[in-house]
Formats: structure tokens, C-alpha cells, sequence
């Protein structure tokens, strides 16, 4: 960069020019001194300025003027600033620097901190000729030194008088009319202000001279040293001189900052630059004492601080009623004590009992904020909500009940067992009235239930899957053998490269937005892939000599609840059935905390929205049907009717609404409803129960329902797989049969995005 220093009212004998980086970092300050060019009323100089390589791109630049050669002494002026450095370009940057020297001689006045004891005399100056005249001449704090001015000499007549200066300069011995002096304080020094006395000889207390400005302080007179402490000390006139009380100064730099201040005398009579050092300060923007947490120290002056604090413990620099404090919690819904804990004590969200009714409410804060209230609403005419869409039944009349997910205020609803079917409701390809308005698909072009799935050609025709989930914006995962992997991320519209880094068998696979992770069951081992990093965590986790089934999982704060379901093989030895087996962790990548639990039948699925109606099945072939329930409070599962059989069909797939409400279906086109205490089978979608069997259930409501159903080949005959949906009614095929193909599981949002998977790479998208 290209740096020029100009000067006005001097001419620096030497300037010295530093630069650093402006953040403090890398190497220290690099300085150069170069000599004053000019006038002795201004000039400049101009230098060429390299940064240091350690440094960054903004340099922080301070130039010093002296009056000296060499840049000897203390600097009479300064002056700082900051240029950026471009790689490629010349930076441009000047710096003025200002003193004060009045008559020319090169050395500015001592009220602008220079060294000048008469800046309008060129011939008093430090390299001025001491003469005998009352005048420091050479700028030391003496006056007429060597002439011995005051000392008793003897004039030509024989009396007594005291050297005096003449007016050449020189010094003479002249007795002169009152020439003694009272010298009441002994400092050999006559009081200047005193009546004096005429004699030949001096008189005893009297002394030859009336230079004392202070005779009754033996401390002051022109051969003490001026002190800092508003006095004339050495009689010369002048008070303070040499020490530039009052010019301007800064304190030392701290983190590229110096504080403004002025040179003032100490206790000790010395003078010293009073302004404060910077200190290291945190924003408090709210007034409450405490420091921004999030926000960097910068360097503050003393006449800078207000607003700014030596602390940085305020959690929300923006709220005064939130900072560090072991008192003062708020239910507000804020971290008023910045513990990290939001309305501690305060148990929000616990059931209570509204107006003392049976109606179930939340404990809320109170108005006031130092409390809780119990928030619902007592019971009152209300409508059943069988599908949990906030519209209540059509066509039933209203009955006392409290309000909550199963009774609404509303009675619109035209079909209470789907939550896509309701007034208002986007109207969807799916053989229904969703808007309630009359129409069925109305304006929409929907595929006929003989059109094809749509298939997917990622992963190849060869490849075995087993398992699908869905997650976030069009997100899709599917698992299989093989060590397979696949997936299409949220928002995309195909499907990326295999996933190869999970090594296993993988039967099932639960894809978690929130945490963007995949979590697979399989053979012998469980695994979680990371999306993002592409990399996979697996391992037994209490797997060994067990395969997982079914894997699902539960999002919370922070993290989630896995659970994986399966069996364990070979058979035990003392056994004569295959047992299954239950794994429940926290999804950690390493498998801690992972606790396993074996039951008496093999588990194929598991599902639910909550702990509280999580569901997992099973059973044997031929003979039983099982359904498990989780024990929330022992962190197992248990079965259902004190281990009664749930039909005497295996269970291969589960779905779980809400605690009140899930489906299960199995072998032999088995369908069973459960209502969180006991179970009813219904019919299924087979026209005979020797057709085949059901693997894959997706459910959105009681009149939605969506199966697939796999028949074996039989003869000539190949192997088929079929996707039905029920209305509540009736159920009809979705799509064309695939002939020839094992369809393994099923997966939807809605009936608009429906997805199924199986062997021979089918993965398939409807419509």
C-alpha cells in the first residue's frame, strides 16, 4: 500500500511509522523511522507499506513525529489509522499529523508537548545559548546558569552586593539602593515582594538577591525543581512547565483500541497521561447487569461503558427478566435464570382436571406468570371425531362430553373415519368426496384402478427389497438385502446412488426427518445411517442370533426412542417353537443403551405415534396371532389379553392411529381393529381366505385403510401382488395386479403417495 504522512504547523525531525494487524493476530508490529522533509511549517512524506504474511487484510497503522534525529525522546505528535490491503491493487492512505512551532526553530511549544520552553523566540530553544537575562535560553529549567546571579561578590568601592545580569547578557557586581533581601524560610534566596535594606555588609537573615517568589517556603525558589502540582516551584513564572498539563494523550492499545485523555499532575509531582485503559467488555443491551452470551468482549473506554459489562452470562440479552440468577424463575415460557431450563418447577403440560369436571386439561402458566392454571374446556355439546380431523360427525346428535381429540364442536364431516375426507378438504384421486360437497374426484384426472403402479428403475431389477419409509418433503428410504440402501432426499425427484456403507441384511428400515437419519433393522445387527455424511454406524446392540423384522421409531427432544421387533434363530436349545425378540434404544450410533427383551412368538411389525400406542405383531403361521402393546412404564412390550391368541393367523404388519384405534393384518387375508383394550377381526380384501395373504398396511383412518396382498404361485399360475383400499365399506384394488411379482411392504402419506417394494427391484409410486 501506498502511505503518505503529512504535517502542518512543524516539521518533524524524524518520523517513525508502525504497522500490525488490526486484529491482533500474527506477527507484532513492524516500525521504520525516516526524516522529516518540508518547510518548518509542513510537508509530507510518502512510503511504500508491505504487509506481513501471518497478518489478515486490514492493517492498523500509527505514525510518531519527534523533534530529534533519530526519533530520540518522546513523540510531540501521533496519529493512527486503518487500510485494507487488496491483493492485486495499491492501497491509498494518508495520515495528517499537527504541532505547534510558532518561531520556526524546529522544536514545538511545550503546551503541544514538545520540548519549546518560548515558542516565540527562535533563539530560545534546547539548543539555545544560555544568557544572562532572566530567560532560559537553552530551554533546561534554569535561568542564567553560570553566571552565579544572587551570589555575594564585592563591588569596586569594597561593600558587598550580589551578582547581577547586565544588559548585554553578561553579569556585573553594582551595589544597588535596598539590594538585601529577607530570606525568612534559609534558601538563600530573598523574598522578591519583602521591603529590602541598604548596607555595606549584609545584614544577618538577609541575602543579596529578590528572586524568592514564596519566602516562607524553603522549597520554592529558582533552584528547586518545577514539580506538577500547580505551583511555581522554581520562581521562573510559569507553573506546571515542561510537564504539558492539558495536551491531549492515549492510553495504551488493547485489541486495537486506545482511550482519549489529557496529561495531569500525580501526588508524586510527576505528570502522566490520565485516560483509562481499555477493558474487555460484553454488551448488556436490556440494562439488566449482565453480558450478552452470545456476543464477543470488545475493548471499551471509561467514558464508553454505559450499556457494556466485564460479564457475559445473559442467555437473552434482549429480555431484562432473563439472566443468570439462582432465584427468580418465571412461567413464561422463557429461561429466565439462563440455566438451560425453560418454567422449571412449574410442570406444564400435566394433566389436570378442568373447573374440578372430568375433562382433561394441561397445567398452562397463569396470567400473572408466577403460576400454573388448568387450561380446557368443561364438558359441552360435542360430536364424535372418530378420524381426529377437527370435524365432528355428520347426522349424530350431540351429546355432554369434554373436548379433545375424540369430540369436536363441529357435526359437518361426511365421513368421520378418513382425515382426508372433511369440508374444506383438497380434493384427491381416491374414489372419495373429500370436500364433502357432493362430487367424487371431481375435476381431477385420476388413473383408472387398471393402470399400472408407476415403477422406479433405481437400484436395478435384481435387487430384494424389503422396507420403505417415508420422511420430510417427498423423502423416500428403502432397505433390502444385500447391504442395500436407497434413497431419494426430501424435495428431490429421483433417487440418488446406493447407500453401500450399511453392511447387512436389512428387513427394515425407519426414516427419521428430525434428526436426518436412517434407522435399520436385519440379520444378527441393527444399523443408523447418517444422510448428510453418507457413513453408517452398525452393530449386534443385543441382536445376537436374532433378526430384526420391523423397526420404528418415536421422535422426542433431542434425539428419539428406536424400537426394533423380530425373532431369534435357530430355535433354543429346550424349545420346540422359534421365540421372537424386542430391542428398545435411544439411537445412538454405538447401540448404548439398547435393552433387549424375548417373547414366545416371532414379531413382524411395529407402530405407533407415541409411546403410549405403540404396537408390535406376530405370532405362528397356521395357528396364532399376536399383538403387543408397550409397557411404558416397565420399557417392554407385553401382549394384549394377558397373551390370549389375536386370531389364529400370524400378524405380519401393524398401524397404529391413535391409542383408541389400529389395524393389523396377516395371513389368510386376516384383518383385525383394535381399540387399546381388545380386538375384532373385519373383513379383508381376499375373496377367500385361500387367496393369499396380507404383508404391508398403511391406515389413515377407520374408512381408509390401504393393503397389499400377496398370493403364491400356484401351477401354472405365478406369484401376484395386489394394493387394495378400503372406504369402510367396500374394498377396491388400487392399480393393475403385478403378475409375477412379491410385493414386501407398503408406505404412504396420503392416497396421492402411495409407495410399495419387493423382490426383483420393484419399487413402485402411485399414482
Amino acid at each position: 500500500m501506498s502511505l503518505t504522512v503529512a504535517y502542518s504547523g512543524f516539521r518533524p525531525r524524524c518520523l517513525r511509522v508502525s504497522a500490525v494487524d488490526a486484529a491482533g493476530q500474527g506477527a507484532p508490529a513492524h516500525s521504520t523511522d525516516v526524516a522529516g522533509k518540508g518547510e518548518a511549517t509542513g510537508g509530507e512524506v510518502k512510503l511504500a507499506v508491505f504487509r506481513d504474511p501471518s497478518w489478515g487484510s486490514t492493517l492498523q497503522l500509527r505514525v510518531e513525529a519527534f523533534e530529534r534525529e533519530g526519533c530520540v525522546g518522546t513523540a510531540v505528535a501521533r496519529t493512527d489509522g486503518q487500510a485494507a490491503v487488496v491483493e492485486g491493487q495499491v492501497t491509498q492512505l494518508t495520515l495528517a499529523l499537527s504541532a505547534r512551532d510558532a518561531d520556526g526553530d524546529g522544536y514545538v511549544e511545550a503546551a503541544s508537548g514538545g520540548s519549546d520552553c518560548r515558542d516565540d523566540a527562535a533563539n530560545v530553544s534546547p539548543d539555545g545559548t544560555e544568557r544572562c537575562d532572566g530567560v532560559d535560553n537553552n530551554c533546561d529549567g534554569q535561568r542564567d546558569e553560570g553566571f552565579s546571579v544572587g551570589q555575594l561578590c564585592t563591588t569596586a568601592a569594597g561593600c558587598q552586593s550580589a551578582w547581577a545580569c547586565a544588559a548585554d547578557g553578561t553579569r556585573s557586581c553594582t551595589e544597588t539602593q535596598g539590594q538585601w533581601r529577607p530570606d525568612t524560610d534559609g534558601d538563600g534566596f530573598g523574598s522578591s515582594t519583602a521591603p529590602g535594606k541598604t548596607a555595606c555588609l549584609q545584614p544577618a537573615g538577609y541575602v543579596a538577591n529578590a528572586l524568592d517568589c514564596n519566602d516562607g517556603n524553603n522549597k520554592v525558589n529558582p533552584n528547586a525543581a518545577e514539580r506538577c502540582d500547580g505551583v511555581d516551584n522554581n520562581c521562573d513564572g510559569a507553573k506546571d512547565e515542561g510537564f504539558n498539563v492539558g495536551a491531549a494523550c492515549t492510553s495504551a492499545v488493547v485489541n486495537g483500541k486506545s482511550c482519549a485523555g489529557a496529561r495531569a499532575c500525580l501526588a508524586d509531582g510527576t505528570a502522566a497521561c490520565n485516560a483509562a485503559t481499555p477493558v474487555m467488555l460484553y454488551p448488556d443491551a436490556d440494562g439488566d447487569g449482565q453480558g450478552s452470551s452470545r456476543a464477543a468482549a470488545e475493548p471499551r473506554c471509561a467514558n464508553e461503558t454505559a450499556g457494556w459489562v466485564a460479564n457475559n452470562t445473559d442467555c437473552d440479552d434482549g429480555d431484562a427478566t432473563v439472566k443468570k440468577q439462582t432465584t427468580g424463575e418465571l412461567c413464561d415460557g422463557k429461561d429466565n435464570t439462563c440455566d438451560g431450563v425453560v418454567d422449571e418447577g412449574f410442570n406444564l403440560g400435566a394433566s389436570c382436571n378442568v373447573g374440578g369436571q372430568p375433562c382433561a386439561g394441561k397445567l398452562a402458566c397463569n396470567a400473572a406468570k408466577t403460576g400454573t392454571q388448568c387450561v380446557g374446556t368443561a364438558k359441552v355439546p360435542a360430536y364424535p371425531d372418530d378420524d381426529r380431523d377437527t370435524r365432528g360427525k355428520a347426522g349424530v346428535a350431540a351429546v355432554n362430553e369434554c373436548l379433545g381429540p375424540d369430540f369436536v364442536t363441529s357435526n359437518d364431516d361426511c365421513d368421520d373415519g378418513d382425515p382426508f375426507v372433511k369440508p374444506g378438504a383438497p380434493e384427491l384421486c381416491d374414489h372419495k368426496d373429500n370436500n364433502c360437497n357432493g362430487s367424487v374426484d371431481e375435476q381431477l384426472a385420476c388413473r383408472a384402478d387398471t393402470d399400472p403402479w408407476q415403477r422406479e428403475s433405481a437400484g436395478g431389477t435384481t435387487a430384494q427389497w424389503y422396507s420403505v419409509s417415508l420422511f420430510g418433503n417427498g423423502g423416500v428410504a428403502v432397505a433390502g438385502q444385500g447391504s442395500q440402501v436407497l434413497l431419494r432426499v426430501p424435495g428431490a425427484s429421483s433417487f440418488g446412488p446406493t447407500a453401500q456403507s450399511c453392511v447387512g441384511e436389512w428387513q427394515g428400515v425407519w426414516a427419521d426427518a428430525s434428526s436426518g437419519k436412517l434407522f435399520l433393522g436385519g440379520e444378527l445387527r441393527l444399523g443408523v445411517y447418517n444422510i448428510a455424511q453418507g457413513t453408517c454406524n452398525s452393530g449386534s446392540w443385543g441382536q445376537s442370533s436374532s433378526y430384526s423384522r420391523g423397526i420404528f421409531g418415536i421422535p422426542k427432544t433431542g434425539g428419539q426412542d428406536v424400537y426394533a421387533v423380530g425373532e431369534v434363530r435357530p430355535v433354543p436349545t429346550g424349545q420346540n417353537a422359534l421365540p421372537g425378540r424386542s430391542v428398545v434404544w435411544d439411537g445412538a450410533e454405538n447401540g448404548n443403551n439398547a435393552t433387549t427383551k424375548d417373547h414366545t412368538f416371532p414379531l413382524y411389525d411395529v407402530h405407533g405415534t407415541a409411546r403410549s400406542n405403540l404396537l408390535a405383531v406376530g405370532g405362528t403361521p397356521g395357528t396364532k396371532g399376536r399383538i403387543y402393546q408397550f409397557d411404558t412404564v416397565n420399557n417392554f412390550f407385553a401382549p394384549v389379553g394377558n397373551g390370549t391368541d389375536q386370531g389364529d393367523q400370524l400378524l405380519r404388519a401393524v398401524w397404529a392411529l391413535h391409542p383408541k384405534l389400529a389395524y393389523a393384518v396377516g395371513d389368510a387375508n386376516t384383518v383385525m381393529r383394535f381399540d387399546g383394550a381388545s380386538t375384532v377381526q373385519v373383513a379383508g380384501p381376499l375373496a377367500s381366505a385361500s387367496e393369499g395373504d396380507l404383508v404391508a398396511l398403511v391406515a389413515f383412518g377407520r374408512n381408509a385403510l390401504y393393503a397389499v396382498a400377496y398370493t403364491p404361485a400356484s401351477g401354472a399360475t405365478p406369484q401376484q401382488s395386489r394394493v387394495f383400499q378400503f372406504d369402510g365399506s367396500t374394498w377396491r384394488q388400487v392399480g393393475a395386479p403385478l403378475s409375477g411379482v412379491r410385493l414386501r411392504d407398503l408406505a404412504g402419506t396420503s392416497p396421492e403417495n402411495l409407495w410399495v417394494v419387493g423382490e426383483d427391484g420393484w419399487i413402485a409410486h402411485w399414482p
